[in-house]
C-alpha cells in the first residue's frame, strides 16, 4: 500500500491452515514493513511489526492486525507479509493461506497486489541435484518464471539458471505446483541462494527471494539432508521465509 500519511490505519487479515499442533512448526504469522519503493516488495525501510501470535493447528485459524502508519524519511508505503516459519523436515513444511483482506482509512492511499500469490518457495536436495520448488495460490497475467542463483545473498550477482522460460498458467485462482532441477549446481558441498522471477504479460517482472540451499547432514546419520529455508518465512528479516527458528 502506498500514498499513506502518518495516522492512517491499515487493517489486514488472512486465514492460515497448518497441519501441526500449536507447539510444532510450520506456523503462519502476519507482519509488515515500511517501504519507500512501491515497485519493489523487497524494499525495506524498517519493521512495522505485527501480531505476535502464530497460527494454531491442526486446521484453519485467522490472523489479523491493525497498523497506524508512522513513517520516517521518504516512506509512504507499507508491505503486508504472510510469514511462514518451519522446522528442518521438508515433508512437514506445508501451510495454506487464503481469504486475504486489507482495508485502509486513507482517501488517497492505494492497495497494490502482486501478480502471483506465492504459497511456498524452497530449494531441496533430491536425487543428487538441487531441486527448486514453488507453489502459487493464484496467478494474474503470468507468462512464466525464471530461476536465479548466486553464491551470496545478493541478487545483483545472481545468474539465470534455466534456459527456457518456465511456463505459468496465465490467470488462475487454482493452486499450481512447480519444480526446477538445477543440474549445474553442486548439491553436496556448496551453499546457494535462489530467486524466483515472475514474468507478466504487461512486460513487467517481480522478484521473490532469496531462499537459501544448505547441503548438510542434519540428523547425523551420514546421509546428506538439507536445512529447508523458505521465502515465505525468511522474507523479513532476512516478505516469504522458512528456516529453523
Amino acid at each position: 500500500m502506498t500514498g499513506l500519511t502518518d495516522g492512517d490505519e491499515i487493517t489486514a487479515s488472512f486465514w492460515v491452515y497448518d497441519i501441526n499442533d500449536s507447539l510444532s512448526y510450520p506456523k503462519g504469522r502476519i507482519w509488515a514493513h515500511y517501504t519507500s519503493d512501491p515497485s519493489d516488495i523487497d524494499s525495506y525501510s524498517g519493521s512495522a511489526g505485527g501480531n505476535e501470535a502464530y497460527s494454531i493447528g491442526p486446521g484453519w485459524s485467522q490472523l489479523s492486525w491493525t497498523w497506524t502508519f508512522a513513517s520516517s524519511g521518504d516512506d509512504d508505503g507499507i508491505v503486508i507479509e504472510a510469514r511462514i516459519y518451519s522446522g528442518s523436515d521438508p515433508g512437514a513444511n506445508l501451510i495454506y493461506i487464503d481469504d486475504t483482506a486489507i482495508e485502509i482509512t486513507s482517501d488517497i492511499g492505494t492497495i497494490h497486489t502482486l501478480p502471483v500469490e506465492l504459497s511456498s518457495f524452497t530449494a531441496v536436495y533430491a536425487n543428487d541435484f538441487v531441486t527448486v520448488e514453488w507453489a502459487t495460490a493464484s496467478e494474474t497475467d503470468v507468462i512464466g518464471f525464471n530461476i536465479y542463483r548466486a553464491h551470496e545473498d545478493n541478487f545483483e550477482r545472481a545468474d539465470k539458471v534455466n534456459v527456457d522460460l518456465i511456463p505459468g498458467h496465465g490467470t488462475t485462482t487454482q493452486p499450481k505446483d512447480y519444480s526446477f532441477i538445477d543440474v549445474t549446481a553442486d548439491a553436496y558441498f556448496t551453499t546457494y541462494y535462489y530467486w524466483l522471477e515472475v514474468v507478466n504479460y504487461g512486460g513487467t517482472t517481480d522478484i521473490y527471494g532469496s531462499i537459501q540451499y544448505d547441503p548438510v547432514d542434519v540428523d547425523g546419520d551420514g546421509l546428506l539432508n538439507t536445512v529447508v529455508h523458505s521465502f515465505l518465512n525468511d522474507v523479513f528479516p532476512n516478505p516469504v521465509q522458512v528456516g529453523e527458528n
